[in-house]
């Protein structure tokens, strides 16, 4: 019989349980909103996508704050495989980022609402 086992590492705001091999990875930083701008590489030799997400309401006692929503690009990677052109810019708690994937945008929805601990509601808007 194996006993879960727990681990939280507080200074980061992150927490990982695993019983077997399950493993959840969770930030406690949740913005009270985000908008989303989606828009498709016309070019048949780069399918990537262009994303650019901000993120609303973020307090600077949140682990995202410091770290420039590193726990959305987390999200991403898991959600969307392939991130590049990675990008964030802090401005007094709105946290504008942007990069390219190479799936819809739903993997970009998905890993919104899984790094803000479930903000709901937000749809990126295709250009």
């Amino acid at each position: 019989m194996h006993l879960p086992l727990v681990i939280a590492a507080f200074g980061l705001g992150l927490s990982a349980t695993t019983s077997g091999s399950n493993i959840r990875h969770q930030s406690r930083s949740k913005a009270r909103s985000a908008t989303c701008i989606f828009t498709v590489n016309g070019s048949v030799e780069d399918r990537s996508s262009r994303f650019n997400v901000d993120f609303f309401g973020v307090t600077s006692d949140e682990p995202d704050f410091q770290n420039c929503q590193l726990g959305f690009l987390d999200n991403l990677r898991g959600q969307c495989g392939f991130v590049e052109n990675w990008g964030c810019d802090n401005n007094n708690g709105v946290f504008a980022t942007s990069g390219n994937v190479f799936e819809g945008k739903d993997c970009v929805e998905n890993a919104i609402f899984l790094s803000q601990n479930g903000l709901e509601g937000v749809t990126c808007q295709k250009v």
